[in-house]
């Protein structure tokens, strides 16, 4: 299962994707309002730090193996890599990238930066805010990516793998090596692409 640090929107809607493939999810979260709106919307919530120390004490993170670190501050996102990366290892932690990296090309965007490292926590909400669920098409190699892209006129957010009966990947840096059958969850960025749902994932 996953652990979310966030319970905010960018959280609940790729937390919704996760649990609506069955798997486990808890969102973490520091703000009432935030935590109330995500238990409000079924969602297993851990209110307090998840950097703190008394964490593994009070979350069971048994059936939990992956983090997905989704706040609003890049400092925490960055903490949170480092800190359950050696609990679950490196494999199995991704961020969001920051503003300051999304500005500055020249910096090294890190391997397991979220949504090939091209959106932060603003540019998803935007676009969160824009589609009540995420676009499903087949794409089973490069050129039948670039074919989607080509639809949403280059503009979309991939954010997950979709392949076979296994659980949803989130994309990272680096697109995956496609296999025939594979399927991408993802977001247009212009507001024009709603129309094009194929099948709703969320």
């Amino acid at each position: 299962g996953y652990l979310i640090a966030g319970a905010n929107e960018n959280s609940r809607f790729l937390g919704r994707i996760l649990r609506n493939s069955g798997i486990e999810v808890i969102l973490a979260d520091t703000s009432k309002a935030n935590v109330r709106e995500a238990q409000r919307q079924g969602f297993q919530v851990y209110e307090g730090n998840i950097l703190g120390d008394s964490v593994f004490d009070e979350l069971d993170l048994t059936s939990i193996g992956k983090l997905m670190a989704l706040t609003s501050s890049s400092e925490i996102n960055t903490l949170a890599m480092k800190y359950y990366g050696e609990e679950f290892g490196e494999e199995n932690v991704c961020r969001l990238i920051s503003k300051k990296e999304l500005e500055m090309r020249d910096v090294d965007i890190p391997k397991n930066a979220l949504f090939l490292g091209e959106v932060d926590y603003l540019n998803l909400a935007q676009n969160i805010r824009q589609h009540d669920s995420v676009l499903v098409d087949r794409c089973s190699d490069n050129e039948e990516y670039d074919k989607i892209l080509k639809k949403h006129r280059s503009k979309i957010i991939p954010l997950f793998l979709l392949r076979g009966d296994e659980h949803p990947k989130p994309i990272l840096k680096e697109l995956p090596d496609w296999q025939k059958g594979d399927k991408i969850a993802y977001l247009p960025v212009n507001a024009g692409g709603a129309n094009n749902l194929t099948e709703p994932l969320v």
